[in-house]
């Protein structure tokens, strides 16, 4: 009798086409990935696998690669000289042919070893499947790009998971969006592959908006549908933002059971802003402002209410600072004594109470929100430590009224936190989606002309220092530490001729040595400090409006963003009870809204009767709208008008 090895080794010797698939198990020694840098190993019962000659052989013909190579190995393709299948033969890293091929990318090798019965998603002793080795290795060009999707596409025919996990954690789509792989990313996500690998800076998304956002805006792209009821409609499926894969019957795919609270609805938009650039072609996708609107509309009622409270609390304290350090009541109380000190009513007091336990609360309110989102929180350098900054300064300027009289420190310290807590409101207005526009371009013209300032301080610096030295009568320049001043104010167009170049009060001037220097050097200051550059400043701080706009309108979605976050990491929070905090994730959830069925969205761009989304979003999907819809056309250019 003979063995199956054997009937299998007759039947390919007469009939080298037949690929060989073993019906028994083979005996070998093969790594298995468990987990973070561990690999477990099964040691072939019988004895230790030799690697012998043939298959160091196969090896080098693949590095070959060529149509002559291909052929000589599907000729020797069926054992080793010890009888054992070189199809399931590895090296000492645990590499069988397959993972050799997925190295050199050549999908002819590749295809007549799948046909041989090699395993797809094997993993060598690093953890690494066929599909890790294929995007790790080659170059960018469009002749390895294409061999390399044609061997994913085999692979994963094949039967291959498109989601192999490796020792670190990371699966083949991660090493796309390193290798800057944008064809082999969208065959693996074409094909199944999960957007949802990886935490932190190693996530898929944060890669992909990093490196390759044009592939994750064709992700958002496939959102964008037609409603199979009205093709005159858009149907927007926001499921991928929400992280939810398949049958809306079956589990979250990043929730293990039916007790467990869902993630946070922006969970992936948080991911998006951890990438160090390349989110702004993301968050200005119309899917991702269509749902930040939603998601506006969820939560602009507590929006409201919590800055009603912080602008009434702002005036209360406003008042109790005008009444603490009012210039009436302290003349005499510098100058006679601690009796002429405007007095404290037992109101005012009060009302200092009332901050003090404002504060109290905004300070607990920030630990917790520590607590519930530490990474989130620092990153949020938008509202984070501004808080803290606002704490410190109404406690400090409020001690006066329930405590000692306040020192001369006092009062600047009160000035600065008053101008600091009013710019806080206009900060807070820029949350709201009416004014973020005008708010974040008048925060951006303010940047570009404080760095361009800073740019040409030197020029300012340059004429300052001739002017203490050919004016040293002058009030304005006898004093170096705020000459500079000076010639800022002059810089803007208080040139002040008269009263710098007056021979009675500058005595070197009354000398042509001096005066004639110096009224060149001023001349020359009119010239190309008040007229060329403060020309340029302002030229180059607005030099794009559009630009501007664009910016503020990103900067506006990252705010949004992230202090949605924070709150949704507030109410998954281990503090609250899986009750409670399931009951306010469905409260605050875009399924809430009217319009959102299914987490799916169906209007119409075109129509203007349509107010499920504001213009300016209606619009940005009109690329999205098939201009053969020809009963629309007239209603089409109207919009666009």
């Amino acid at each position: 009798m003979t063995s199956s090895a054997e009937s299998i080794k007759l039947t390919w010797l007469e009939n080298p086409s037949i690929p060989i698939r073993p019906s028994y198990p083979v005996i070998q020694e093969t790594a298995h990935f468990s987990g973070a840098n561990q690999v477990t190993t099964t040691t072939n019962s019988h004895n230790s696998q030799k690697y012998g000659d043939l298959f160091e052989k196969l090896v080098s013909l693949i590095k070959a690669g060529t149509r002559k190579a291909t052929a000589s190995i599907q000729k020797h393709l069926g054992e080793d000289e010890d009888g054992i299948l070189i199809t399931y033969q590895e090296s000492k890293d645990g590499q069988t042919l397959l993972h050799k091929t997925a190295i050199e990318a050549n999908p002819d090798i590749l295809g007549v070893l799948l046909d041989a019965g090699v395993d797809p998603d094997k993993l060598d002793f690093r953890g690494r499947s066929p599909l890790h080795l294929i995007v790790e290795s080659g170059c960018r060009c469009k002749i390895c790009s294409d061999q390399r999707v044609e061997c994913i596409k085999a692979l994963i025919n094949s039967g291959a998971s498109p989601d192999p996990v490796d020792k670190h954690g990371n699966t083949p789509l991660f090493y796309c969006a390193l290798k800057l792989y944008s064809d082999c990313a969208k065959t693996l996500l074409n094909n199944g592959a999960s957007l949802y690998h990886g935490k932190g800076e190693k996530s898929i998304t944060t890669m992909l908006a990093e490196y390759l956002p044009d592939v994750l805006r064709n992700e958002l792209d496939k959102c964008i549908g037609y409603n199979p009821e009205d093709s005159s409609q858009l149907q927007i499926d926001f499921k991928v933002l929400l992280q939810i894969e398949g049958d809306l019957n079956q589990s979250n795919k990043r929730t293990s059971g039916e007790d467990e609270i869902p993630p946070r609805e922006t969970e992936l938009l948080q991911s998006v802003l951890k990438a160090k650039d390349g989110y702004d072609a993301i968050l200005t996708h119309p899917v991702v402002e269509a749902f930040l609107h939603f998601k506006w509309l969820v939560v602009r009622k507590l929006f409201f209410l919590l800055r009603s409270v912080y602008f009434v609390l702002l005036l209360l304290y406003t008042i109790l600072m005008f009444r603490i350090y009012s210039n009436t009541c302290i003349d005499d109380y510098f100058f006679g004594g601690v009796g002429d000190f405007c007095p404290i009513t037992d109101l005012e007091t009060i009302g200092a109470l009332i901050l003090f336990g404002a504060v109290g609360f905004i300070i607990i309110s920030e630990f917790y929100k520590v607590y519930a989102d530490f990474s989130g929180y620092f990153s949020n350098g938008s509202t984070g430590y501004l808080w803290w900054i606002l704490c410190i300064g109404w406690a400090g300027t409020l001690i006066p009224a329930v405590g000692p009289p306040p020192l001369y420190y006092h009062y600047p310290v009160a000035a600065v936190s008053l101008i600091f807590s009013w710019l806080m409101t206009l900060s807070q207005l820029g949350r709201i989606p009416w004014f973020a526009t005008h708010v974040g371009l008048l925060v951006k013209v303010v940047q570009d002309f404080i760095r361009l300032l800073f740019t040409f301080l030197i020029v300012l610096i340059a004429f300052t220092v001739g002017f203490c030295i050919l004016l040293p009568d002058n009030s304005s320049f006898n004093n170096g530490s705020f000459a500079l001043f000076k010639a800022f104010m002059m810089m803007k167009g208080d040139i002040d001729y008269e009263g710098i170049l007056d021979k009675k009060t500058n005595n070197f001037l009354s000398f042509p040595e001096y005066s004639i220097p110096a009224h060149l050097i001023y001349t020359t200051f009119v010239i190309v400090v008040t007229m060329v550059l403060t020309g340029l400043l302002i030229g180059l701080a607005v030099k794009d409006i559009e630009e501007a706009l664009r910016k503020a309108k990103v900067n506006h979605s990252i705010r949004l963003i992230k202090e949605i976050g924070i709150f949704e990491s507030i109410i998954r929070s281990k503090v609250l009870t899986c009750w409670t905090s399931k009951w306010l994730c469905k409260w605050y959830s875009i399924e809430r809204t009217k319009a959102i069925k299914a987490y799916q969205l169906t209007f119409s761009p075109i129509h203007p009767d349509d107010t499920t989304l504001p213009e300016s979003i209606k619009t940005s999907f009109l690329p999205y709208y098939d201009n053969g819809v020809c009963q629309h056309q007239n209603h089409r250019r109207r919009l666009k008008m």
